[in-house]
């Protein structure tokens, strides 16, 4: 081997000596992706705007307790007859031993529910028993603002009548009617179509037109009377779309929804709402 073929051999490895000491270039670092921080909503959350309505009901109550210088509903005089008997018999308790096992049933009905813990139909039927309730409301407000008549009466006797339009026996049933009817929901898939319109919307509408039917009866045998042209035997439309349509609508949306928080997110809305009507007209300005 001659000497510069030695000398290049020797350079080389010095080359790579001097590579080997070399520091490595420092490993490259992925930057690193900030977080979002999830918003984890409270269940305290959703009683915060329905405790802000009772609480805001019970000071307007109060206030219009005290200052109220218009007429009661006791105090109107130019009722019809029919409105009269309602007034006269409003929450004035008649007794009968019939009402305690109506009572003890719908108490068995819902105690069986909890057991089973089907929350769904729970709340499904409280929301129907919550939006009658806020019906009952509007139509006793309908009977003060004309000072003569409203859409519905009961007049006849009843254990108690709770507003001029709803006894307590009619609303033990309200309070099962929801749970009941959802049972007809399980035998179809809510995502089912009938002639383009959800199964739900049909469904509604039959039960509707089967408690209008039943109105009709009790009309027939005077336990339930309708003072208005409109709203009577011979124009039924109104009944079945203000009177019931979108009671079972609610009802049956409340029922299919995925969350379970969202479905007490309803029915607290509507009873927060239902008791704040019931403090201000009811027990504030006494117009209910």
């Amino acid at each position: 081997m001659s000497t510069v073929t030695r000398r290049r051999t020797r350079s080389s490895v010095a080359r790579a000596e001097d590579l080997d000491r070399s520091p490595s270039p420092p490993p490259l670092r992925t930057p690193r992706t900030r977080r979002t921080p999830t918003k984890t909503s409270s269940p305290l959350r959703i009683f915060l705007l329905p405790l802000a309505l009772i609480v805001a009901g019970i000071v307007l109550g109060g206030y219009f307790l005290k200052y109220r210088t218009g007429p009661t509903i006791h105090e109107l005089e130019t009722l019809t007859e029919n409105a009269q008997a309602a007034v006269a018999n409003l929450r004035v308790p008649h007794y009968q031993w019939y009402i305690v096992p109506l009572l003890a049933f719908d108490v068995y009905i819902y105690s069986t529910l909890v057991s089973a813990r089907d929350w769904s139909r729970i709340l499904a039927g409280l929301a129907l028993f919550g939006t009658d309730w806020f019906n009952e409301i509007w139509n006793g407000l309908v009977l003060y603002l004309t000072g003569k008549h409203t859409c519905w009466l009961e007049p006849s006797n009843s254990v108690f009548l709770v507003f001029v339009g709803l006894n307590v026996e009619t609303q033990l049933m309200f309070l099962i009617a929801g749970i009941a009817f959802c049972n007809f929901l399980d035998a179809f898939d809510k995502n089912e179509k009938w002639m383009g319109i959800s199964n739900r919307w049909f469904l509604a509408a039959i039960m509707s037109a089967f408690c209008v039917f039943v109105e009709v009866l009790l009309n027939a045998c005077d336990a339930l009377s309708w003072d208005l042209p409109w709203w009577n035997r011979t124009c039924v439309l109104p009944i079945f779309l203000a009177g019931y349509y979108h009671f079972y609508v609610l009802c049956f949306w409340v029922y299919d929804m995925e969350k379970l928080v969202d479905k007490i997110r309803v029915v607290i809305n509507i009873f927060a709402l239902d008791i704040f009507a019931t403090l201000v007209f009811g027990v504030g300005l006494q117009w209910l």
